[in-house]
């Protein structure tokens, strides 16, 4: 059967018109002030945000990280570029220097491996010493030119050194190995070929820091960025670059920089004991509404592509497999823009809220409970004194036992002095009455009297004149004398008609004169007269 809003209404209007108890009543007042006070305590929670305070923890969480993730993630970048820009320098050196010995221009490089080669030999010391004072997973440079132009694919030649195997942070004691570059510059300095090792790197490898070639009045200084994440080619591997311009003369002849691949990025920016081990971090780049670049966790690099849209006071970030919670923050490095992003697994963050709230409503429950107990023993506890006090109402005289109470104390006086009042007015109409009595005897006596005397002394001509009179008696006056007849007093006669004395006085004068007597004696006289002649008055 439906339940309808009509019969919700009867019931609690029902429920209202019954006489509750003080007890009852009572706690319902107080349980009714708690769930109030709570309720408004609630309202007053959520319009600060302090509803839910799990998730501002988990906000703070990875508010915090994120603020140390992008503190460690711009220091370290400015810490590169300022090696960059040092590094450039002295580069720019090594090829002037080479230049003037051999008496070419730059574009007199093409097609001249002995010189690069010799440049290559030159630059190795201070390629490797920039990657060892720098916190990244490899160093590079790239000259816009090649050992051999006549190959259908452009190339670039350069140096590219890469840590052979990285195990923690700290790279001290990595031996370096050669990934593009001069395979007799890394025999004569004793470094291993990359397994993927080619002498050149294939132009439009990485579009962004190629960029920098094209462009012109380049200032090492302020020309810098930091490049989005690069699948590195005949590898496994994704790198990110950090690229400074080489300038020569003004001239931009090629460009320098450190790698940041996607194992030494996990090693580096992974949450520490700290944090929550689900938290993950994240340097993404955003292109056509979608961020990508390198992550730490266990996310996979193809699954490193998000789309970022509003989760309340979050960021959810969904790969197309998974989804995550979470916050970001946009740094710039030089003249290119990232996202460093902090987030957790949207699956863990909901189970994670889930308890928290399951705890709080217990615990809710838990207080709610016992603020209803509190709430019914103080009913109890107030009540009790109350009902025991109007409970020796009921009982008079020297029975009824004293309270605590001042207010019950004072209301026992005040009907103690109520029924001193009843007894004094109890009293005073027993004596009327007594009076009364007596009076209605006497006159009960006095008619007796003269029915048997037979009324010898009745005026024949007055009584005569008394009975004619009759009819001049108004209503009220005739029922004022009826009474009269019927024996009683002056005093019945005022509360049968419920007139007062002055009143019954005024009939009274009128009957006497209309009547033709000058007493009630007379008066009484005639009718008992006119008891014992019926026949006459009729």
């Amino acid at each position: 059967m439906l339940f309808r809003p009509e019969a919700l209404k009867r019931m609690l209007r029902d429920g209202m018109g019954r006489s509750l108890s003080m007890r009852r009543r009572l706690a319902v007042y107080l349980i009714a002030l708690v769930c109030t006070l709570a309720a408004l305590i609630f309202l007053a929670f959520r319009m600060i945000g302090l509803a839910t305070p799990i998730d501002h923890q988990i906000e703070n969480t990875l508010s915090n990280r994120l603020d140390r993730t992008s503190s460690d993630i711009l220091h370290d970048t400015y810490e590169m570029a300022a090696w960059g820009i040092s590094f450039s320098d002295q580069l720019s050196e090594v090829v002037e220097t080479a230049l003037q010995k051999h008496h070419i221009s730059f574009d007199g490089l093409r097609n001249n491996g002995d010189v690069l080669g010799e440049i290559q030999l030159e630059a190795y010391n201070l390629v490797y010493t920039h990657m060892q004072l720098t916190t990244c997973s490899g160093a590079f440079y790239l000259l816009d030119t090649t050992v051999n132009d006549t190959l259908p694919a452009a190339y670039l030649n350069g140096l590219y050194l890469k840590y052979a195997n990285l195990y923690a942070e700290n790279t001290i004691n990595n031996k370096p190995c050669m990934f593009r570059g001069n395979s007799g510059v890394a025999r004569k300095n004793r470094i291993n070929l990359y397994s993927t090792w080619q002498l050149e790197s294939a132009a439009g490898t990485f579009p962004q820091a190629e960029a920098l070639l094209a462009a012109e009045d380049q200032d090492p200084a302020r020309n810098y960025l930091l490049t989005e994440a690069y699948a590195l080619p005949d590898s496994w591997e994704r790198v990110r670059l950090m690229c400074i311009p080489v300038v020569l003369n003004g001239r931009t002849i090629g460009v320098c920089g450190f790698e940041i691949n996607d194992l030494f990025f996990r090693l580096v920016y992974s949450a520490d004991s700290e944090d929550n081990d689900l938290l993950t971090c994240a340097l993404l780049t955003e292109a056509d509404g979608l961020w990508s670049g390198q992550c730490t966790g266990a996310i996979g690099p193809d699954r490193e592509v998000f789309s970022v849209k509003p989760h309340g006071s979050f960021l959810q970030f969904d790969n197309g497999t998974e989804q995550f919670i979470g916050l970001m923050q946009e740094i710039t490095v030089g003249e290119s823009r990232h996202g460093v992003a902090v987030m957790m697994p949207m699956r863990q963050y909901e189970q994670i809220v889930g308890e928290s709230r399951l705890k709080a409503a217990i615990l809710l429950l838990a207080v709610l409970l016992l603020l209803f107990a509190a709430c019914i023993f103080i009913s109890h506890r107030y009540a009790n004194p109350i009902l025991h006090g109007l409970a020796q109402l009921k009982i008079s005289g020297a029975d009824r036992q004293t309270t605590s109470i001042p207010e019950i104390a004072d209301l026992f006086e005040f009907l103690a002095a109520k029924d001193r009042s009843h007894e004094a007015e109890l009293e005073k109409l027993r004596m009327e009455k007594a009076d009364v009595q007596r009076e209605r005897e006497q006159a009960k006596t006095a008619l007796a009297h003269l029915q048997a005397a037979g009324i010898q002394e009745i005026d024949e001509e007055a009584y005569a004149l008394f009975c004619r009179s009759l009819c001049t008696l108004t209503p009220k006056e005739r029922e004022v004398f009826g009474l009269y007849l019927q024996g009683k007093n002056g005093r019945e006669i005022q509360e049968a008609l419920s007139i007062n004395q002055n009143t019954l006085k005024y009939h009274n004068r009128n009957i006497y004169e209309k009547l033709g007597v000058s007493s009630r004696k007379e008066l009484l006289k005639y009718a008992a007269l006119m008891q014992e002649r019926p026949e006459q008055y009729e």
